[in-house]
Parts: C-alpha cells; sequence; structure tokens
C-alpha cells in the first residue's frame, strides 16, 4: 500500500447539526461547511468526502483544490436518506483524479466546470449520477481543458442556455454515457459540443430532444452507440474524422442532415434515420464511409447524399430505404458508391443515378420498388466516364413512364442477372449522345419494351413472367432459376441463402421444394403466412385485432395476446425467431405512407420493463411470456436482459429495424404430445397530440415466426 493511500481518511459534512471545528472523521463529528476542502490542499490522495442527503448548504459551489492519484483518487459522494445535495455549481481548476457523485447544481453560471493552467492536462476526473438544472447563460458541463481519462456517466440536464456538454480542450480516453437531455433549448446549442479532438473516446446511451443533438470535430478512434436525438437541426455530427463507429441509434425530425459524416473509414451499424431533410450527409474530399443494417425513412429531399466533395467512397450493405422525393442517394466526381442486398421503396422520380464525371456504381443483390415516373436507374457521365455494375437486382418500376435503366452519355455499364419488371421501358439507350461500353447478358426483363435502341443479348429472356412471391423472392417454376451468368465474388443472395448450382437471375436463389418429410425447420407464421415442417408443428392464430380503438389525436393504449403451441420429438429442441415484413411495418391499409412507429427502448437493444408512452409520439411494441424465452424477455427485479424471471406483460421490445429477425424461444428437448405454449403480446402507445399524426383508418403489421430446429 502507498504512503497516500495509508494515510487516507473519509471526513463527513452535515449542513444542519455540524460544526467545523470538528474533526470531521464520524457522523457524529461531522463538519458543517465545505471551507477545508474549496480553500486549500487540505485534502489527500484516496480521502472520501461524505455530505449529508436531504439537507441545504451554505455553500453555493463544491471546488477542491487538491488532486488525488492514480488509483486513490480523491472521491466526494454522500450519506443518509433523501435527495441528493444541491450547489449551485462544481469547480475544478488543476485538479486531477477526482470523482464526484450524487450531487446537483442549479443557478449556477455553469453546472460544471473543468478548468485549469494553459498547458496543463486535467487526467481522471469521473462524475457520476449528476442531475444540472439551468446552467444560466452559459452550458450546463464545460470543460475548457485538455483531458485524460474523463468520464461524464448517469447525469440528467434538465435545461441549459448553452450546450449540455461542451468540451473545448483534447478530449483522450472520453467516456459520455447514460446522458439524458430530453428539454427544449434555445436555438443554435447542441446536446454535445466538441471544438477540439476527441481521441479513442465512447458515447454511449445519450438522448437529446428538441436542440441540435451532437456536433463533434476531430473526432477519433471512438465509438457513438445509442444516442437518440430528434428535432432541430441536426442529430449526429461527426467531422474531420476518423475510426469512427456510430451504431444502435436513432434520429429523427432534424430540419437539416440527420447524420453529418466526413472521415476516414466511417461506419454506420444498425441506425434508423427519418423524417429528416436529409437522412445523412457525407462531406470532405477522399471520405470512406460503411453503412450496414439501417434505416433511412422518408427523409424530405434525399437519404444520402454524398455529393460536396471528390473522391468519396460509399458502402452501403443490408439496409432499408424508403423515400419520395429526390434519388436516395447521389454521389460526386471521382467517388464511388456501392450498394448491396438493400431494399428500397421510392415513389420520387429517380431512385439512383450516377451523373458525375468518373464515378463508380456498382448496385448487385438489392430489391428496389419505384413508383415514380423517371428512370427508376439513371446513367450519365460529364467530361469522364463513369463506371457501373448492375448485377443480380430485382427491379420492379410501377410506372409505364420512361425506363428502369436509362443510359445518356460517356459511361461504361455492366448489366447482368437482374429481373426488370415493369409496364415501361427496361433498359433505354440515347444513341446520340452515348459514348462508352455496354455489356449486357443473362437478364429476365418483362416489360412493355424490353430495349430501346439498344440490342439484348441472346440470353437475355425476355417477355416471360419471373414468377415472383409478393416479398419478391422466385416461385417453384420460375424462369430466373439456374439462368444466370456465374460472377465472381457472388456467394450468397439478399437473405444470405447459398447459391446452388448455376446462379438464379435476381437478388433471391430458390432454395428447392419444401418436402413434409424433410429433416429441416419449421416455420409460421401468422397474418400473412403460416408453414409447417415435419417433426416441428406450429399451432399459431392467423390474425391479431389489438383493442380498443385508439383516438388518433388524444391517444391511449391497445393490447392483444396472441398464444402459440410448438410441438416436437427434437430431442435438441428448437428456436423461435420473429421478424415483421418491413423496417417500419405498422402501416396505414390504404395509406402506407402513414404508419406507427416501432417502439425504441430506453436503451436501444435492451427491453422496457413497462412499456413508456413516447413523449409527443406512438409506439408499437411486442413481450414474450414463456418458460423458455430467450435472455432478452427476462428480468431481475425490473432490469431486463438480465436474470431469470419472465412476467406476462413486461419486458416490451421492437427493433429499430423491425425486420430484423429477433430470437425469442430456446428450448433444449422434446415437448411431447402435449407440445409448449407461450404467449406473445403486442401494444399500440399513442401520446396526446402525437407526431405523425396517425391518419384516421385500419393499421395492419405482419409479423413471422420462425422454428427452427436446434
Amino acid at each position: 500500500m502507498s504512503p497516500a493511500a495509508a494515510q487516507a481518511a473519509t471526513y463527513y459534512v452535515d449542513a444542519e447539526d455540524g460544526d467545523d471545528s470538528n474533526s470531521g472523521l464520524s457522523e457524529g463529528d461531522a463538519w458543517q461547511t465545505l471551507y477545508k476542502i474549496n480553500d486549500g490542499d487540505f485534502l489527500l490522495p484516496g480521502d472520501i468526502v461524505l455530505l449529508k442527503r436531504n439537507q441545504t448548504f451554505s455553500d453555493s459551489y463544491i471546488s477542491p483544490k487538491s488532486s488525488g492519484a492514480l488509483g486513490n483518487p480523491i472521491t466526494i459522494d454522500v450519506y443518509g436518506n433523501g435527495n441528493n445535495p444541491t450547489f449551485n455549481t462544481l469547480y475544478l481548476s488543476n485538479s486531477s483524479f477526482i470523482t464526484i457523485r450524487n450531487m446537483n447544481f442549479s443557478g449556477g453560471s455553469y453546472g460544471v466546470q473543468i478548468t485549469g493552467s494553459a498547458g496543463n492536462i486535467i487526467k481522471n476526473i469521473t462524475l457520476q449520477n449528476l442531475q444540472v438544472v439551468g446552467g444560466g447563460l452559459f452550458d450546463a458541463i464545460y470543460s475548457q481543458i485538455n483531458t485524460e481519462n474523463l468520464t461524464l456517466e448517469d447525469i440528467t440536464i434538465t435545461s441549459s442556455d448553452g450546450h449540455g456538454i461542451y468540451l473545448n480542450g483534447t478530449s483522450t480516453n472520453l467516456t459520455i454515457k447514460n446522458i439524458d437531455m430530453s428539454f427544449v433549448a434555445t436555438s443554435g446549442y447542441a446536446g454535445i459540443n466538441s471544438r477540439k479532438p476527441i481521441i479513442n473516446g465512447l458515447l454511449s446511451n445519450i438522448i437529446i430532444h428538441n436542440r441540435r443533438g451532437l456536433d463533434l470535430l476531430g473526432v477519433k478512434d471512438t465509438i457513438i452507440e445509442n444516442i437518440e436525438t430528434s428535432s432541430r437541426q441536426f442529430g449526429i455530427r461527426s467531422s474531420d474524422s476518423d475510426n469512427v463507429t456510430i451504431k444502435n441509434s436513432t434520429t429523427t425530425n432534424h430540419s437539416s442532415e440527420n447524420i453529418t459524416v466526413d472521415g476516414q473509414n466511417i461506419n454506420i451499424e444498425n441506425v434508423f434515420s427519418g423524417n429528416g431533410t436529409y437522412g445523412l450527409r457525407v462531406s470532405g474530399e477522399g471520405s470512406t464511409v460503411n453503412i450496414t443494417n439501417s434505416t433511412f425513412l422518408n427523409n424530405g429531399f434525399q437519404a444520402i447524399v454524398a455529393s460536396g466533395n471528390p473522391n468519396i467512397t460509399l458502402s452501403i450493405a443490408s439496409s432499408t430505404f424508403e423515400s419520395s422525393n429526390q434519388p436516395i442517394v447521389s454521389i460526386s466526381a471521382d467517388s464511388s458508391l456501392s450498394l448491396f442486398n438493400s431494399r428500397i421503396k421510392h415513389s420520387g422520380s429517380t431512385v439512383i443515378e450516377n451523373i458525375n464525371r468518373g464515378a463508380t456504381l456498382n448496385l448487385s443483390g438489392n430489391v428496389i420498388e419505384h413508383y415514380g415516373t423517371g428512370n427508376t436507374i439513371f446513367i450519365s457521365g460529364s467530361f469522364e466516364k463513369t463506371t457501373n455494375n448492375i448485377t443480380h437486382n430485382t427491379i420492379i418500376k410501377h410506372s409505364s413512364s420512361n425506363a428502369v435503366i436509362g443510359i445518356n452519355q460517356l459511361s461504361d455499364v455492366t448489366v447482368i442477372n437482374n429481373i426488370i419488371q415493369s409496364s415501361s421501358t427496361g433498359i433505354r439507350l440515347n444513341p446520340d449522345f452515348y459514348d462508352g461500353t455496354i455489356t449486357e447478358s443473362h437478364n429476365l426483363i418483362d416489360t412493355a419494351t424490353a430495349s430501346v435502341d439498344f440490342i439484348l443479348s441472346s440470353s437475355t429472356i425476355t417477355t416471360l413472367d419471373p414468377l415472383l412471391n409478393p416479398d419478391f423472392s422466385l416461385q417453384s417454376g420460375s424462369p430466373a432459376i439456374d439462368a444466370g451468368l456465374v460472377l465472381a465474388g457472388h456467394t450468397s443472395d439478399f437473405l444470405g441463402n447459398p447459391i446452388l448450382g448455376l446462379p438464379d437471375i435476381g437478388a433471391f436463389e430458390w432454395q428447392g421444394e419444401e418436402e413434409s418429410g424433410g429433416s429441416g425447420g419449421g416455420n409460421g407464421s401468422f397474418v400473412i403466412k403460416q408453414s409447417i415442417y415435419n417433426e416441428i408443428a406450429l399451432s399459431i392464430g392467423s390474425s391479431l385485432t389489438l383493442s380498443p380503438s385508439l383516438p388518433g389525436v388524444t391517444g391511449g393504449v391497445s393490447s392483444g395476446e396472441l398464444p402459440f403451441n410448438i410441438k416436437t420429438n427434437n430431442p435438441l429442441g428448437y428456436q423461435v425467431d420473429l421478424k415483421f415484413s418491413e423496417a417500419v411495418p405498422f402501416r396505414h391499409l390504404f395509406s402506407p405512407s402513414f404508419y406507427i412507429l416501432n417502439y425504441v427502448p430506453q436503451v436501444v437493444g435492451v427491453p422496457d420493463y413497462n412499456l413508456v408512452t413516447p413523449s409527443k409520439s406512438h409506439g408499437f411494441a411486442y413481450s414474450v411470456f414463456s418458460d423458455n424465452a430467450t435472455q432478452l424477455f427476462r428480468h431481475s427485479g425490473s432490469t431486463c436482459n438480465t436474470g431469470s424471471s419472465n412476467t406476462l406483460g413486461k419486458c416490451w421490445f421492437n427493433r429499430v429495424d423491425a425486420s430484423v429477425p429477433t430470437t425469442i424461444i430456446e428450448r433444449s428437448g422434446a415437448t411431447g404430445a402435449e407440445g409448449a405454449t407461450s404467449t406473445l403480446q403486442f401494444r399500440v402507445v399513442v401520446d396526446e397530440n402525437a407526431t405523425p399524426m396517425l391518419l384516421e383508418g385500419e393499421y395492419q403489421a405482419t409479423v413471422t415466426v420462425t422454428v427452427l430446429p436446434l
């Protein structure tokens, strides 16, 4: 043990019954004020100061002058029962290795201010379980000096005239997590604003409503996760950044961009971006951005805009787009867009265009529904050829105007193994301006006119119905089966299924007939589908109506239960997966642009023990009651995803993208003849004056339950 640790003491402060002439070393001999803490180097490394709860202190601020040491911080905490003590400000100047917990700050120019001498680095400051109210004319939490190992955790900021958290020094090994800023803020200020670099940071479980979200500069090697933002100018802005991951987050209804990024190796995973002017803006010359498993819904102009600077590399995989205005993605000169295995529903003029010099477009394995009047895909170079590879897509154009693929000038284009179905033209070439090379083969084009001013290859199938299921997968007997050309690197389809023999045309690979005597798994669903394989039998209702009917303005709660039974003689048991038909599934039956939002738990990815009505919004959630429920739906006390209890009507969940499967049940062993019965509970909550407004009428969601043998 170090000498400093050996001399460490615990001091008590009691504003009502203490006396500064006491030793402070016991509850009965407590100090009355923070005089010795604030006005000298009295404290030593390892010392602990405990302030009595439920009292009013005459001190207006906490400002320890001492520093702790590595492994032996100075700690200021509380004892007793009742409310945490309240002060105007926490002021730390040139102090390091300090931990402060369980305090409220209100009425000061800053709630918390961390400062120091020029050139100094403040180290190992930990602030936990604080509530900051106000901040006067300035910021709730302000760090104006370089820091290492600064931790801000479990903090609620209920109002501030400036930024919620303002970092004006370089922050190395920064942790900001479990922060709630759900309040209306002054225009122009952000929830978290950083004007100096963040290096090796973690920003996690942060809620910011009714103000700008995260405004970060120079972020390096940092994870930004479980962020929820809404309203005001932007949601998440990470500028001049490298090696940054943004994941498991929801950002909606921002007047500019929901998300803005620029820099190298920016990864966006499982993000929901909806109802903003732009879903995502990629800026900065030479930026590289990878997007996976994300949803971009009803953004006012473009889902993704990457056209402001050249040499941008943008890769998108396994994501969902739904919009009604400009092309979902635009890219700039000498840039590259790769879009794989994604689902697109678009009612605007053009879905995707590549019209800037030297740009490269790679589209493979996508399902595209187009309701607009322009070309679905429009290709045209300018001064320098564009390069375009369009392979293994299933493209459905519901309009009879223009073409599915329109090719203008200065473009090299490869079109192979695509299903194109439309009442318009399949491929249209403008021969008066075109200068480039077209490679076309092994497509299935079911359109009113297969091509204009372009001769299709003999391997391309025309006029035949591709025989598609409602989800655009292939039916048995489809002419697309085994009719494709083998392409290097194409080893799985839209759903991740393997390629069997010769590849099929389109985004889906037909996996063969489902035979009742096979040894495969079981698949069942309600509302739309139900499938039963031998050795696993699923019995489930065909539909469920939630009750009562809800008023669209004053709001309310409706719910319903659907029991189901599984029987199996498989000694290894089974698992049950649940998924919905699309990312946001609960839609108006006749006007699908109106929808009930997916319920977003307070910690994204972890169910809420009790269903919480979203403020001025609405949500659709489900819960699982079963002896075999997975850990996700079990709880210890009121905390889900832990413990062993499973209670009817507790642990409510939904995903940002509800089309992603969730394993809800796992059972080891056979059930016996009686089977195993479980219950799915569904609930819709609508707050008063919720937005977006819900149109009168019937809403419907389609959910599929899949049973798989272990």
